[in-house]
């Protein structure tokens, strides 16, 4: 019998036209060897007729026993009938996509009638004599057995996967051992996406812009499983969500093989195993993002030296090198979840975002990375999602925070000038679709620069007393206009107020403050002001418990 790996681990038997003309112990006589491809079908079954178009009986990759009734001897008198039952014979079979033709001699016919063969041998399908000697039954066992052989070897193919996909689960890395477990059971590759559309894990990096293009070709109904062909690979999607209807993320899995019912059976397992491992890490990712971002507020508030006993176990790499920059990204909830995934530590995945620590405070992701690595990062970042990105000056360790005050006034301009976009990434063909301001590059930035690194936090503190003396709730409202980047939109929403109630709270802090909200100036004054006050509020009540 032929041997074709169809799992990538073991040799599933499969019993081929070939295999059934060459087995010695049914004596069967190869009367037209078709094309290579046409010897090598695989058999799915037997099935005898002596019906002329048994196409409504017969099914793809069949081979058809016949002892030629439909066709009558051949005499000079019915010579053109007999040439044309023959033909359409052969075209309603070889239409019905049978992979041969076994054809018995001496019942009906001394030999099969040459103009079967001529027509055969013109549609490339196989004809094997099936002499008087050997009774049909023997034919039809032998397909049976190699057939039955053959599902039970994939059976035991498809059990030993599942129970390894199994012990994959219950692993420390139960993502990564289901993804390599998948791909070498479906001898091919598998990529997991998160929610977001960025990968999460990958058993090949390789096929990940084929994952992709899977991605984006699918059709409109994107909550059910769905089969493709991308780049002459076999691939299936399959959507990821939990007992309750929450999206947990998109499983894709490809091959060159033509996928068979076990494949799709264990593609379907394997996806319910991804559901329940990310399922319980979503509270574990829920802690770490929370842990990031308590360790990037002391970062900020001056607290750099401690970061170094943190960054492996939070962010898997070593402290970035200076000089540094750092980077404010504000967006919606879901593209910055989706942001803090893509760049976050994937073991043995092959994330390029290594050097950097990052976590969202308040509304808004920070990074402060090497000042060698962010215009990589940017690049990607800004090519993919709809988000506004300051970018401070370089800086070192105790320059944190007025890094800080650099990116906020350059997202802020970014937010407000989404037409802005820097010279090291405006490459010819780069399609751009979030906004990016760089510091650096802000036209009067060195007098900015130097007023920001002369801010009188004095005069901030008076600011933020002002508000207070006003009300609590129009310092709140400030605050969160502010870490909103100033939107307007979003800050009613947020706050669950109408834009007309927030327009009048903003008019009565300009009022209280005697300055235009209007002053990227005036407005990172006011944020670090606001949140110091906060901070410190929050560390009174702490200690007082």
């Amino acid at each position: 019998m032929h041997e074709r790996t169809t799992t990538g681990r073991l040799d599933v038997m499969a019993l081929t036209v070939n295999d059934l003309a060459h087995d010695t112990s049914l004596g069967l006589l190869l009367r037209v060897e078709g094309s290579p491809a046409a010897m090598n079908r695989e058999i799915f079954w037997s099935h005898p007729t002596e019906l002329i178009n048994p196409q409504m009986f017969s099914q793809s990759d069949e081979i058809i026993v016949a002892s030629g009734a439909m066709i009558l001897r051949r005499t000079r008198a019915n010579a053109r009938a007999v040439d044309e039952a023959a033909r359409v014979f052969i075209d309603n079979i070889a239409s019905a996509h049978v992979c041969a033709l076994a054809f018995g001699t001496r019942l009906l016919h001394k030999t099969i009638p040459q103009v079967l063969l001529d027509y055969a041998r013109s549609r490339d399908l196989p004809v094997l004599e099936i002499p008087i000697e050997v009774p049909f039954s023997l034919v039809m066992n032998a397909v049976a057995l190699g057939v039955e052989s053959q599902r039970q070897a994939q059976l035991r193919q498809a059990y030993s996967d599942m129970r390894n996909l199994l012990q994959a689960a219950s692993s420390q890395d139960p993502i990564r051992a289901l993804t390599l477990n998948l791909a070498t059971s479906i001898g091919g590759w598998c990529v997991l996406f998160t929610p977001y559309g960025s990968v999460a894990e990958s058993s090949h990096l390789s096929v990940r812009d084929r994952a992709l293009t899977a991605m984006g070709a699918r059709a409109s109904d994107e909550r059910n499983p769905q089969s493709m062909r991308v780049e002459g690979d076999h691939v299936r999607i399959v959507p990821l969500r939990s007992s309750d209807d929450t999206e947990l993320g998109t499983l894709v899995a490809g091959s060159r093989m033509v996928p068979t019912e076990f494949d799709q059976t264990l593609i379907t397992f394997a996806a319910s195993l991804f559901g329940l491992a990310l399922f319980r890490r979503h509270d574990q990712d829920e802690t770490l993002q929370q842990m990031r971002s308590i360790m990037m507020r002391k970062t900020f508030d001056g607290d750099a030296a401690m970061l170094s006993d943190f960054t492996r176990t939070l962010w898997d790499c070593d402290m970035p090198r200076e000089p540094l920059r750092v980077i404010t990204i504000h967006g919606s909830a879901k593209e910055l979840r989706s942001i803090a995934t893509e760049i976050s530590p994937i073991r043995r995945s092959g994330s390029k975002h290594t050097d950097r620590i990052f976590g969202q405070v308040d509304s808004s992701l920070w990074i402060v990375t090497s000042s060698q690595a962010y215009r990589r990062m940017v690049k990607v970042l800004s090519g993919k999602y709809p988000v506004a990105i300051g970018i401070s000056g370089v800086c070192d360790w105790q320059g944190l925070k007025e890094a800080q005050r650099q990116a906020l006034i350059a997202s802020s301009r970014a937010e407000t000038a989404t037409s802005m976009r820097t010279t090291f990434h405006a490459t010819e063909g780069d399609e751009q679709s979030g906004s990016i301001a760089l510091f650096d590059e802000m036209p009067q930035a060195h007098a900015t620069n130097s007023v920001v690194s002369a801010i009188d936090e004095d005069a901030a503190h008076i600011m933020a007393i002002a508000l207070a003396q006003r009300s609590d709730e129009l310092c709140h409202t400030v605050l969160v206009w502010l870490s909103q980047l100033c939107n307007n939109d979003r800050t009613a929403k947020f706050l669950g107020i109408h834009r007309h109630t927030l327009a009048k709270r903003l008019s009565d802090a300009e009022q209280a403050l005697g300055r235009s909200l209007n002053d990227p100036q005036t407005r990172v004054e006011l944020w670090l002001a606001l949140n110091a006050e906060y901070t410190k509020q929050s560390d009174a009540t702490i200690s007082a418990r």
